[in-house]
């Protein structure tokens, strides 16, 4: 409800009451030392005394306010603003009065009474206390019993802290199916439901029984043996080899074993329910029952994955420098790739601020000082997802995917009205290929005996440059292509012209041989950027280098390959206005610095002219350069700018920004940064 001021002509009668109501609503909360009312109805004198020390203290500027329990099933907020004269009322029932209320949550069925208790609350907590937040208003009532329950839980968890009872008689914790990721719960219920989630998972049963085993095993051998001897020791008939426990232990590592075979191997939940399979254990083990598939895949599988990924977190909190991308996760030093976050959404809108919450999670597990960069690719909302993460911790890098980047360009080129017939005829030949098994025999067999190679590369929309590849593909098996066409052997359907001797081959291979060479040395820097051997190695540094060898082979091939002049000039305007959009408008100098500072190039004549595809074309510029005049070399003066605002930006995060979870833990106070506060 909207907040209100109460109006003037309110019946006095009905402040009065409220007043007394509250009165003696603060009377009953000191009945340990406040008598009764006698029973003529009148107050003791030590209830008196209270009053009048109470009413003492009141001034112009007090405020009063309680929770009280009204219509026999409904608690509803009033709160009495003595300076503003005014009464406030709130009610989560939506009843009269509704001249005058506190702002509060609206319930969705009146007999909800156990939430309106939580809403009255909230609601003076709210009016008293700004900062704390009202409850999220919806239609939904899971929202108020969720908030319920973390008050129940927190009442628990203080009691269970005074009590000195022993807590190995204590009921297991358990997380209901789908709690760690459900996005209706809070943060706290879902890092309290993993957690609970990974504790009892296999891998978690499996570390805890190896660690008894050897801390046992550990304790026997501080023992020294009465007799030494050099003979083998046997098997010993003790708990840790043969028992209960044994059994218990073997059983344990059975289950994770299965959940690794399923899910390593990518085989189906339902195999678990074949007799066959369970047959197999019955003979090697039959005490031993495998777990159904709904236990396999609803516990087992999801419980591991909490687990596996709480060691994730374990393991990326020991490093420095991490980079976190929207697709994959962490990036360690070692260039390990680690999963840390993914959402079922279908019915989520994909906004940048949605998908910037999901980084800011997994930036608070790990904690802000372990990150250094925040990287994905240039669509919309990804775009807007990194520009909200950087404004927020503006230590971190906003780098741009470069191989999306480089593949948006080759896409540009390849959709160029004068390579349109090269790219159907690619389509048609390899999808003719791909449909006809006599032809893909016949094809294998004279390409092993030509020596000519891998054979046709499938057209694929998840890979970047594929049609590059699959034109690569296709030159090099043309040769027995126009073979097997020229004998006989195959028939393509509206292309059999194109593998005979005619004008038309010619031409076709001619254009072919064009659109390898223009897309070749784009596919070659992907392939670079993609590679795990590469990318042990690679920064933003070779991320600029790779542009300038893909630069020069561009231009080497618009000189040599013959192509019209129109077509050079628009292969041109796309490669100098992806550059532009990546190097020279876009959100990071980052990598003309890191080129700048290795040694290898610091005098290269690359700071004199970066873009060998440019003109040497001045005009009057739209806005004051940003290079004050007299420089010499305006690329190093922008490299300099950008490491000295960098470093300011490194500072300011060391001596200012504390990341959620490290504040909580030190119990540093409460500040809120922005990038203004350092300038």
């Amino acid at each position: 409800m909207a907040s209100k001021q109460v109006s003037q002509s309110m019946d006095d009668n009905l402040i009065l009451k409220v007043m007394c109501t509250i009165i003696y609503a603060f009377r009953r909360m000191f009945a340990n030392s406040i008598s009764l009312p006698g029973d003529d109805g009148y107050l003791s004198l030590l209830a008196l005394t209270f009053l009048q020390k109470f009413g003492a203290n009141l001034n112009e500027a007090s405020q009063l306010g309680g929770i009280f329990h009204v219509r026999g099933n409904l608690w509803v907020a009033i709160a009495i603003d003595i300076a503003a004269q005014e009464l406030l009322y709130g009610d989560p029932g939506a009843s009269a009065p509704e001249s005058a209320v506190i702002p509060c949550p609206s319930q969705n069925f009146q007999n909800d009474w156990f939430n309106s208790a939580l809403f009255s609350y909230n609601a003076l907590l709210h009016y008293f206390l700004p900062s704390q937040p009202l409850l999220q208003h919806t239609d939904n009532p899971v929202f108020g019993d969720l908030a319920r329950i973390s008050v129940l839980r927190d009442l628990v968890s203080l009691h269970i802290a005074a009590s000195h009872l022993p807590d190995d008689l204590a009921l297991p914790s358990e997380a209901f199916k789908g709690c760690e990721c459900c996005l209706k719960l809070t943060a706290a219920q879902r890092s309290l439901a993993a957690s609970a989630s990974a504790g009892v998972s296999p891998g978690a049963l499996v570390a805890a029984s190896s660690a008894s085993s050897v801390n046992h095993n550990l304790s026997k051998m501080a023992t020294p043996s009465a007799i030494p001897t050099t003979l083998p020791a046997l098997p010993r008939n003790d708990s840790s080899f043969f028992g209960p426990r044994s059994r218990k232990e073997l059983h344990q590592s059975l289950d994770l074993a299965i959940v690794k075979l399923i899910c390593v191997a990518r085989l189906s939940p339902s195999l678990v329910d074949y007799p066959e399979w369970k047959e197999i254990y019955k003979l090697q083990t039959p005490r031993y029952v495998p777990a159904s598939r709904t236990k396999l895949a609803d516990s087992h599988i999801m419980s591991e994955q909490e687990n596996v990924r709480q060691l994730q977190i374990t393991e990326l909190k020991n490093f420095q420098r991490l980079s976190v991308s929207f697709d994959g996760g962490s990036i360690m030093p070692t260039r390990k790739v680690m999963l840390l976050e993914g959402q079922e959404c279908t019915d989520e809108s994909h906004t940048g601020e949605w998908i910037a919450n999901l980084v800011f999670r997994v930036i608070d597990l790990i904690g802000l000082d372990r990150f250094i960069a925040v990287s994905a690719d240039n669509t919309g909302n990804t775009r807007v997802a990194r520009e909200i993460v950087t404004s927020r911790f503006p230590n971190l890098l906003n780098l741009p995917d470069p191989t999306h980047h480089l593949n948006n360009a080759w896409k540009d080129i390849a959709a160029l009205a004068y390579f349109a017939s090269t790219v159907q005829r690619i389509q048609g030949v390899i999808k003719f290929f791909k449909h006809s098994n006599h032809a893909k025999s016949l094809l294998k067999d004279l390409r092993e005996r030509l020596l000519l190679g891998p054979g046709l590369e499938s057209i694929s929309k998840t890979r970047f440059a594929t049609l590059l590849w699959a034109a690569i593909s296709l030159q090099r098996c043309l040769p027995a292509i126009r073979q097997l066409r020229v004998s006989g052997q195959i028939n393509i359907p509206s292309y059999n012209n194109l593998f005979t001797q005619n004008m038309a081959s010619l031409q076709f291979e001619l254009r072919l041989t064009q659109f390898v060479a223009v897309g070749e040395g784009i596919a070659r820097c992907i392939e670079c950027l993609e590679a795990t051997a590469k990318a042990t190695a690679t920064n933003p540094a070779d991320i600029y280098l790779y542009w300038l060898a893909m630069l020069a082979r561009m231009r080497q091939t618009l000189e040599t390959c013959a192509l019209p002049d129109d077509v050079c000039g628009q292969i041109r305007g796309i490669i100098n206005s992806r550059w532009q959009e990546f190097f020279i408008n876009g959100p990071t100098n980052v990598h003309l610095s890191a080129f700048y500072l290795n040694p290898t190039y610091l005098r290269s004549s690359i700071f004199k002219n970066p873009n060998p595809l440019s003109f040497s074309i001045t005009l009057p510029a739209r806005m004051p350069s940003k290079v004050p005049p007299g420089v010499r070399n305006p690329k190093t003066f922008e490299v300099f700018t950008f490491t000295q605002v960098f470093r300011m930006e490194s500072m300011w995060r060391v001596e200012s920004i504390w990341s959620p979870s490290i504040y909580f833990l030190a119990g540093g106070p409460a500040k809120v940064w922005s990038k203004s506060t350092w300038k």
